[in-house]
């Protein structure tokens, strides 16, 4: 009898001792998961990633048509549908981003799709886009603008005319970029049953308070990582508990040292079940990875640019620009302004923004190294003049 009651207490001991060893690494697991996903978006720094797009839309009949001689958008016509294949091409160094590709928007009343080019430029706390004259000419850009973001750009809000072409959660699965700092949401890690890791983002708090002024409503997605590989398998977004965008991906390839999505399928409804407005589909195919040319902004010297930063940050499209905004003009001359720099130039002083061939810490450096070098050489020349026989 004894003997079983010491059993049994070896058993509790050895429970509680599990129990505890559990939740003592739990919080270990979660920063490892975190550290991970980290180093996994380093390394696809300093490559191009292309992808293929191959989009199909349905919009579904409206006879939303208001006074005539009110001010809004009126819609009036039967179901249509829409496809277009494209290529997008994602470069990504250590202190940017640039995507390139195609934007589209289809005019229902004429049942036309416009097509042009689209250049989305991406750096800390900065979001860009690219004007052309041609749609169908990247060569024609006259006008890059850029607006104010409160962390890097690609992880934060899509201020220009990108809310609708690709999100900052798009990028999770495209790009390799980590979920920490995504829409500046909350972001907790765990781990499944099945070994699956999940990254899970939302822009509230305890009481509810919104944290990204850009996502008006409660937010919250979630990421799935496959336990060995961990590339992404599945996203979902949901809005006020609803799912907008579910992302599925079937297939993995291994690249520059980390696993990527093969085949990513994302569906999205618009409006509810009962009245949708439209369906979308859009299946992103990996292409191709191969190193970067190193190459930061591709934009020409000359070109003008219009800089919202001093008076924007994390705004929706709808209220941009914001009442009482002013942008600072200039041509681009290599390379983004710092905002103290662009202050100078708002109050019309004169500022180098010529792009640097060598970086800015090198000739304070240098001239350090010469004058120890200079020191040292005095030094030993004053030992030699005492070392000599009188």
């Amino acid at each position: 009898m004894n003997t079983n009651q010491n059993q049994n207490k070896a058993r509790s001991i050895g429970l509680g001792i599990a129990i505890v060893s559990i939740f003592a690494t739990a919080p270990a697991q979660v920063d490892q998961i975190a550290t991970r996903l980290m180093e996994r978006e380093r390394s696809l720094m300093g490559h191009t990633i292309s992808w293929h797009l191959d989009e199909s839309v349905t919009l579904y009949a409206r006879r939303d048509v208001g006074d005539p001689g009110a001010v809004g958008v009126t819609f009036n016509y039967d179901d249509q549908s829409w496809k277009r294949a494209t290529k997008f091409t994602i470069v990504r160094d250590g202190d940017s981003m640039v995507v390139t590709g195609e934007s589209a928007v289809f005019n229902a009343a004429e049942a036309t799709l416009n097509k042009k080019p689209l250049m989305l430029l991406y750096a800390d706390q900065t979001v860009g886009a690219a004007r052309f004259t041609d749609p169908t000419d990247f060569s024609t850009m006259t006008l890059v603008e850029f607006v104010g973001t409160s962390g890097f750009g690609a992880k934060s809000s899509n201020a220009i005319d990108t809310s609708a072409i690709l999100w900052p959660h798009d990028y999770l699965l495209l790009a390799g970029l980590a979920p920490k700092g995504v829409f500046g949401m909350t972001w907790s890690y765990s781990t499944n049953p099945d070994g699956s890791v999940v990254a899970r983002g939302t822009n509230y708090d305890s009481e509810l308070r919104v944290l990204n002024t850009n996502l008006k409503n409660h937010w919250d997605i979630e990421v799935v990582y496959d336990a060995q590989r961990l590339c992404p398998v599945a996203l979902t977004t949901r809005q006020e508990g609803k799912v907008e965008h579910q992302y599925e991906i079937t297939e993995m390839i291994e690249a520059a040292g980390v696993w990527l999505p093969k085949e990513v399928k994302m569906t999205h409804r618009l409006g509810s079940d009962a009245r949708p407005m439209s369906d979308s589909v859009r299946k992103w195919t990996f292409e191709s990875i191969e190193p970067a040319d190193g190459a930061s902004f591709p934009i020409r010297k000359g070109t003008r640019v219009v800089d919202w930063r001093l008076d924007t940050k994390d705004l929706h499209l709808w209220l941009f620009p914001p009442k009482g905004a002013e942008p600072v003009l200039y041509k681009w001359q290599g390379r983004l302004p710092t905002l103290d720099e662009l202050r100078s130039i708002r109050d019309g002083k004169p500022v180098d923004i010529s792009e640097r061939s060598t970086p800015a810490w090198v000739w304070p450096t240098t001239l350090i190294g010469i004058g120890c070098l200079w020191m040292f050489w005095v030094i030993g020349k004053k030992l030699k003049v005492r070392r000599r026989p009188s």
